[in-house]
């Protein structure tokens, strides 16, 4: 197996646990033996289990001796709940590491480091950008700025039911409030806010409780009101063509003109950083201009 196909195996494996290892990464590792071979995956346990690292060597067993490790996150080389991954990997005997995004806590930081200085051949930053962009976006903006990830969905869709299933929290306006259950093992956070919004005051509610990753469920009235006070992160919309009876074709599903409320002097600006094909029509996402 290449590298760029294990990582996006990592990247699945740290996928399928979104939603249950806040405040820490979902993280995935995949170990190769010396020929290249899969021989273990593992992702983040929830808080106080073992690390993906420690996961996919306990699968490889011996077979790891003289392999390589790939991870979607710097190995950390701190001793919180769990001991350092790097112990696990130098005990391991693996060769090398391959990972993509560094650590941006200075606490678990000094992973890459820690195994270089042991004679660990190490690779940091394959893939980083795309990557960074999947599973673990919303912790990476956590650890650089202390503060949640927040989404708003300007469409409805099975994208946003998803994410509403694994978030940390569920923000919603008073009229918007989603149903009390949620489906699978997880059970998101739930702050309902009355009108006018005030962003701070889920700041407050949210505080010392662990959440990563937050959803906004409501209009544009609410998303403005976290996009005035810069606690906006990410919108994101689908947009399927539709085709008019009079034969006009329009774009249905956007929104994202009004994420920052009543357009004037007020206004937050939005900037598209992505737009990829989903299905017949198109995922739009936009993050505000800071």
């Amino acid at each position: 197996m290449n590298l760029a196909d294990a990582m996006a195996r990592a990247v699945e494996a740290s996928a399928a646990v979104l939603g249950t290892t806040s405040p820490n990464p979902p993280v995935g590792c995949v170990v190769l033996d010396a020929s290249g071979e899969p021989v273990g995956v593992g992702a983040t346990r929830p808080p106080g289990g073992p690390h993906a690292e420690v996961v996919a060597l306990r699968e490889a067993g011996d077979r790891a001796v003289g392999g390589t490790a790939v991870v979607t996150l710097e190995p950390c080389a701190h001793h919180g709940r769990t001991p350092p991954c790097t112990d696990a990997l130098l005990a391991a005997g693996v060769r090398r590491v391959v990972h993509a995004v560094s650590d941006p806590n200075p606490t678990a930081a000094g992973g890459a480091d820690v195994l270089r200085a042991a004679g660990v051949e190490v690779e940091s930053g394959f893939l980083a950008e795309v990557v960074g962009d999947g599973p673990l976006r919303a912790w990476l903006h956590f650890a650089r700025t202390g503060r949640p990830h927040v989404t708003w969905y300007a469409s409805d869709d099975a994208e946003k039911d998803e994410h509403i299933a694994r978030a940390d929290a569920i923000v919603s306006g008073m009229r918007t409030a989603p149903s009390s259950g949620t489906p699978g093992p997880y059970r998101p956070l739930r702050v309902d806010v009355g009108h006018p919004a005030h962003a701070h005051d889920v700041d407050a509610a949210l505080a010392g409780r662990d959440v990563v990753d937050v959803v906004l469920v409501g209009g544009p009235t609410l998303a403005g009101a976290f996009a005035a006070a810069g606690r906006l992160d990410r919108v994101l919309a689908h947009l399927a063509p539709e085709l008019l009876g009079d034969g006009r074709l329009v774009l249905s599903g956007t929104g994202v003109a009004t994420a920052a409320g009543t357009v004037g002097p007020d206004a937050v600006g939005l900037v598209v950083e992505r737009v990829t094909m989903s299905g017949p029509g198109l995922r739009v996402s936009a993050v505000p201009v800071r």
